[in-house]
Protein backbone atom coordinates (compact mmCIF):
# COMPACT_ATOMS: atom_id res chain seq x y z
CA UNK A 1 0.00 0.00 0.00
CA UNK A 2 2.89 2.33 0.77
CA UNK A 3 4.65 1.50 -2.39
CA UNK A 4 0.86 2.77 -4.55
CA UNK A 5 0.95 5.94 -2.27
CA UNK A 6 4.77 6.85 -3.31
CA UNK A 7 3.73 5.99 -7.35
CA UNK A 8 0.54 8.29 -6.62
CA UNK A 9 2.63 11.37 -5.19
CA UNK A 10 5.86 10.60 -7.49
CA UNK A 11 4.49 9.39 -10.52
CA UNK A 12 1.15 9.86 -11.18
CA UNK A 13 0.77 8.75 -14.41
CA UNK A 14 1.90 5.16 -13.97
CA UNK A 15 -0.18 5.19 -10.61
CA UNK A 16 -3.10 5.98 -12.94
CA UNK A 17 -2.75 3.51 -15.03
CA UNK A 18 -1.84 0.69 -12.09
CA UNK A 19 -5.17 1.77 -10.70
CA UNK A 20 -7.34 0.60 -13.41
CA UNK A 21 -5.86 -3.04 -13.62
CA UNK A 22 -7.16 -5.72 -10.87
CA UNK A 23 -4.44 -6.83 -8.34
CA UNK A 24 -4.36 -10.26 -6.82
CA UNK A 25 -2.00 -11.56 -4.26
CA UNK A 26 -0.92 -15.02 -5.42
CA UNK A 27 1.76 -17.53 -3.99
CA UNK A 28 1.98 -19.59 -7.38
CA UNK A 29 3.79 -17.05 -9.05
CA UNK A 30 7.45 -16.79 -8.06
CA UNK A 31 7.78 -13.03 -8.65
CA UNK A 32 5.43 -11.13 -10.45
CA UNK A 33 3.17 -11.13 -13.89
CA UNK A 34 0.64 -9.45 -15.82
CA UNK A 35 -1.95 -10.15 -18.41
CA UNK A 36 -3.79 -7.73 -20.35
CA UNK A 37 -5.56 -5.99 -17.24
CA UNK A 38 -4.35 -8.42 -14.15
CA UNK A 39 -0.95 -8.09 -12.29
CA UNK A 40 -0.19 -11.22 -9.94
CA UNK A 41 2.35 -10.72 -7.53
CA UNK A 42 3.88 -12.89 -4.84
CA UNK A 43 3.39 -11.49 -1.33
CA UNK A 44 6.42 -13.12 -0.09
CA UNK A 45 8.40 -11.72 -2.90
CA UNK A 46 6.97 -8.45 -2.29
CA UNK A 47 7.52 -8.52 1.27
CA UNK A 48 11.48 -8.79 0.95
CA UNK A 49 11.60 -5.62 -1.53
CA UNK A 50 12.20 -2.13 -0.26
CA UNK A 51 9.50 0.44 -0.90
CA UNK A 52 11.78 1.46 -4.19
CA UNK A 53 12.05 -1.63 -5.45
CA UNK A 54 8.55 -2.41 -5.59
CA UNK A 55 7.42 0.92 -6.89
CA UNK A 56 9.81 0.01 -9.81
CA UNK A 57 7.79 -3.56 -9.98
CA UNK A 58 4.95 -1.84 -9.83
CA UNK A 59 6.24 0.45 -12.95
CA UNK A 60 7.72 -2.17 -14.83
CA UNK A 61 4.77 -4.73 -15.06
CA UNK A 62 2.23 -1.64 -15.88
CA UNK A 63 4.57 -0.88 -18.94
CA UNK A 64 4.71 -4.46 -20.03
CA UNK A 65 0.75 -3.39 -19.91
CA UNK A 66 0.70 -0.43 -21.52
CA UNK A 67 2.93 -1.84 -24.28
CA UNK A 68 0.61 -4.99 -25.57
CA UNK A 69 3.90 -7.29 -24.47
CA UNK A 70 1.36 -9.92 -23.74
CA UNK A 71 -0.48 -10.18 -26.92
CA UNK A 72 3.07 -10.89 -28.35
CA UNK A 73 2.59 -14.33 -27.54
Amino acid sequence: LRALLSLKESRAFYYALISTVNRYAVSSVPTAGVTHNTLVYNPKFVASLHEAEFVFLLVHEVMHMSLLHHSRR
